[in-house]
C-alpha cells in the first residue's frame, strides 16, 4: 500500500517537472497587458449594461401606477333606470376585468370576467371583509418593493387602500 502511494507521488512529481520544463504558454500569459485590457473592457461593458437595466427598471417603476391608482383609473359606473341599480365595471391592466352589479343592495353580484395571476393584475374575494382584493400578477411583479393591494367595496363601489377601510366604508 505504501509503495503504491510512493509510486503515484513520484509519477505526479515527474509530470509536474515535465510541465514546468515546457516553454509553451498561452497568449494572455505571454502578454499581460492584453489580459488586463480585456478584463477592464469586459468589466466596463458589464457595468454599462447593469446600470442601464437598473435605470430602465427604476424609470418604469416610477411611471407605473400603484394598484390603487390603476383600479381607480379602470372604474366606470352606470345607473340603470330599469332595475334602479348602480353597476360598476372595473378594467385594470390587461389581465383583470370584473363587474359589480346592484351596488349596496342585498342581492349585489360580483362577476369576474377575466382574472389571471399570470397577467399584470388579478382579483379575489375576501370573505372576512367582503371586498374584492386587487393585486399585481406575475407580469406586474418587481414594480413595487412591497406587495400592494386595492380593495373594492361591493356596498358602494369605492376603491380603498386597506381592507379595514373597505369593510367600514359606506
Amino acid at each position: 500500500m505504501l509503495q503504491s502511494h510512493r509510486r503515484w507521488v513520484n509519477r505526479n512529481v515527474k509530470r509536474e517537472r515535465c510541465m514546468k520544463s515546457r516553454r509553451v504558454s498561452p497568449l494572455w500569459y505571454r502578454t499581460p497587458y492584453v489580459a488586463i485590457l480585456l478584463s477592464v473592457a469586459a468589466f466596463a461593458v458589464f457595468c454599462m449594461f447593469e446600470t442601464a437595466g437598473k435605470e430602465g427598471a427604476a424609470a418604469y417603476a416610477e411611471s407605473a401606477p400603484t394598484v390603487y391608482e390603476a383600479v381607480l383609473k379602470g372604474k366606470t359606473c352606470k345607473y340603470e333606470e330599469s332595475s334602479q341599480s348602480l353597476n360598476c365595471e372595473y378594467t385594470v391592466g390587461t389581465g383583470l376585468h370584473f363587474v359589480i352589479e346592484g351596488l349596496g343592495q342585498r342581492d349585489t353580484g360580483i362577476t369576474f370576467l377575466k382574472s389571471s395571476a399570470d397577467e399584470d393584475f388579478f382579483a379575489s374575494l375576501g370573505l372576512l371583509h367582503g371586498c374584492v382584493i386587487v393585486a399585481r400578477g406575475k407580469k406586474g411583479e418587481g414594480i413595487a418593493d412591497v406587495p400592494e393591494f386595492a380593495f373594492v367595496s361591493p356596498r358602494n363601489g369605492k376603491v380603498y387602500k386597506s381592507w379595514e377601510e373597505c369593510q367600514d366604508g359606506w
